[in-house]
């Protein structure tokens, strides 16, 4: 069944920012079509001390690593300076 995916290309690579229910390998067709805000040209990064807005790729990984890194399991570790006896500083 036919889905619209927004994606980011990125090193000669489409980055999905949503789940797709695909296989590794499975071959698709794709119409691009770019969408605003979209650029050809690089942008130069911030200078020293200014804050660079997150892109929508950043917002969705930063994401799906704290529901990774953010649960019980792992909480034991969070005192772990105590638990390896290492002292601050």
């Amino acid at each position: 069944m036919p889905q619209t995916v927004s994606a980011v290309f990125k090193e000669g690579v489409f980055l999905p920012l949503q789940s797709v229910q695909l296989r590794d390998g499975d071959r698709v067709s794709l119409k691009v079509e770019p969408v605003g805000g979209a650029s050809s040209t690089p942008q130069m990064p911030p200078a020293a001390g200014e804050y660079a807005e997150p892109s929508e790729t950043d917002r969705a990984s930063l994401s799906g690593l704290d529901e990774l890194w953010d649960n019980g399991a792992d909480s034991i570790y969070d005192n772990w300076r105590s638990l390896y006896a290492v002292s601050e500083g």
